[in-house]
């Protein structure tokens, strides 16, 4: 949530399994701070969530009325089926859920928000430059065998030449909101990145129905009030896309690349990953193609799967079959980011696309 000059903190609920809350007299205060302000200066938003929700009883109902809207809205997830502890789309519960959105501050999201595009190009400069991350992963791959091999694939994919000028990059960026007191200064904020990942990204299928939720929530919030409470009368809680501007970019890669028979393939497990993103995201790819006149055929394999039904045409246009006779226009991991996802060769094999 938005809220000028706020700092991210907790709202003291507990956030394990679908239990939002937690006593109120056990949570923890929202230490927010002025933007520009001194160690002393509160701001309105501190505390909001001690303050709209008054007793425990009133906790108990949000909580309750927040878990019946997720699971209105899909946000659940698979949950292990008692017989064999496989994860099964049969049972599902709302995953760990902030009851209430954390403040943070209006202008470090906007800021955020802005230079996501200079970013995302950044990150795609530097994946595309094979000499530069050779010479940077030198030293790297000789003491980490598992990113040897995919220095391994890099090399071999490049030595082959380019094939398919289309790419299409997703990419997950976390920020926090930066306070020290200490460091002599007059106590504003700055925006962190944190951390960044490319790929098989998590988040993007639940983020949509989070803000959902979360929006839901502050409604059902104005209603017991009456009315919007004060405490919150300057904020904002933005719209979350992640999963259909991702989907929107797979569907106009798709689309480039000019087949409309061609299937959109995604390497995944059947976990939390794939639930949360291939699934939510293939609906909207399919949404979309819908739309514009279009049948995209997207399908989800695993990558042990995918090992035994993909192959690579070398002796023509290189493009990549399953099956033998379905042509891939694009291919979407989410898989192989750990070494156990990788227990034969067969899955290597899958991984490079052979």
């Amino acid at each position: 949530m938005e809220c000028d000059g706020a700092v991210h903190a907790k709202n003291g609920n507990d956030q394990s399994g679908t239990k939002f809350a937690d006593r109120l007299e056990h949570s923890t205060e929202i230490g927010t701070k002025k933007s520009g302000a001194n160690n002393r200066g509160e701001h309105h938003c501190n505390k909001y969530v001690l303050e709209v929700i008054s007793d425990n009883d009133q906790l108990r109902m949000m909580e309750q009325y927040a878990i019946d809207y997720a699971h209105s809205i899909g946000l659940v997830t698979p949950i292990s089926d008692p017989p064999d502890g496989k994860l099964t789309n049969i049972y599902a519960i709302p995953p760990p859920i902030v009851l209430c959105p954390s403040p943070f501050p209006r202008e470090l999201y906007d800021h955020a928000v802005n230079v996501q595009q200079a970013m995302n190009e950044l990150y795609f400069r530097v994946a595309s430059d094979h000499d530069f991350l050779m010479d940077a992963l030198k030293e790297v791959v000789k003491g980490d065998p598992f990113m040897a091999r995919f220095v391994q694939i890099a090399k071999m994919v490049h030595d082959e030449g380019i094939h398919q000028p289309l790419a299409v990059q997703l990419q997950r960026a976390d920020y926090m909101a930066h306070w020290d007191p200490s460091d002599g200064g007059d106590g504003t904020m700055a925006l962190k990145q944190v951390e960044v990942n490319i790929g098989g990204i998590g988040g993007p299928g639940f983020g949509s129905s989070v803000s959902k939720l979360h929006q839901k929530v502050l409604d059902k919030l104005a209603i017991e009030h009456g009315g919007q409470p004060s405490i919150l009368a300057n904020s904002e809680a933005p719209v979350n896309r992640s999963r259909q501007n991702i989907a929107y970019a797979l569907y106009q890669a798709w689309k480039l690349f000019g087949d409309p028979k061609a299937v959109l393939l995604c390497l995944g497990t059947l976990d939390i990953t794939y639930f949360e993103q291939l699934q939510f995201i293939q609906f909207e790819v399919e949404k979309l193609g819908k739309q514009q006149g279009d049948l995209v055929n997207v399908l989800i394999l695993s990558l042990t799967d995918a090992s035994k039904r993909i192959s690579l045409n070398e002796s023509g246009d290189f493009s990549l079959y399953l099956d033998g006779t379905k042509r891939v226009a694009l291919v979407h991991i989410t898989d192989g980011n750990v070494p156990d996802e990788f227990p034969t060769e067969h899955e290597w094999t899958a991984r490079h696309g052979q």
